[in-house]
C-alpha cells in the first residue's frame, strides 16, 4: 500500500525519545531519536526523527496546521515526512543520507570482496538505493501536496 497524505490542525502533542542499542563482540552503539505523537482531527499520528532527518529538532505547537505523508499502521498514522504549513518548515528524510550509505557500503564491499566478506555488503548497499529513491518519492509527494 502506498503512502497517504493527511492534512489538518494538530493537538495533544507529546514528545519523547526512542533509544536503540546494538551490542557487538567488542563494543556497541546507542542511537536516540526524537519521537512525537499528536492528533490531526481524530487520527493519532506518530513521527520519529531518525538520522535520515539529520537529527533536527521538531518544533510544533498546539493548533499548527500540518501536511503529513505516511501510512496507517495499527490504528495510528505513521508519518514519514511532514510540513508545518504555518511556519513552512519541512521535516523529510534526506535522500543524500542514503546515497552516502550506498557509496560507502559499495566501496567497502568491493574492497573486501577479495576475502568474500564484502560480497554480502554489495547487495545491502543496493538496498540503500531503494531507500534513497523512497525518500525522494516521499519528499516529492509532500512538496506537491
Amino acid at each position: 500500500m502506498g503512502s497517504e497524505i493527511l492534512k489538518g490542525q494538530i493537538s495533544d502533542i507529546e514528545k519523547g525519545a526512542v533509544t536503540e542499542g546494538r551490542v557487538f563482540e567488542r563494543g556497541g552503539t546507542i542511537d536516540t531519536s526524537e519521537t512525537v505523537t499528536f492528533r490531526v482531527g481524530k487520527r493519532a499520528v506518530s513521527f520519529k526523527l531518525g538520522k535520515a532527518f539529520k537529527n533536527r529538532q521538531l518544533s510544533l505547537k498546539e493548533g499548527d496546521h500540518v501536511t503529513i505523508v505516511g501510512k496507517p499502521s495499527a490504528g495510528e498514522f505513521t508519518a514519514r515526512a511532514m510540513r508545518n504549513d504555518d511556519t513552512g518548515v519541512v521535516y523529510a528524510p534526506s535522500p543524500s543520507h542514503f546515497w552516502g550509505w550506498f557509496i560507502g557500503l559499495f566501496v567497502v564491499g568491493l574492497l573486501l570482496s577479495v576475502v568474500f566478506i564484502g560480497l554480502a555488503l554489495i547487495p545491502v548497499s543496493f538496498l540503500m538505493i531503494l531507500e534513497a529513491l523512497n525518500a525522494q518519492r516521499i519528499n516529492n509527494k509532500l512538496r506537491n501536496a
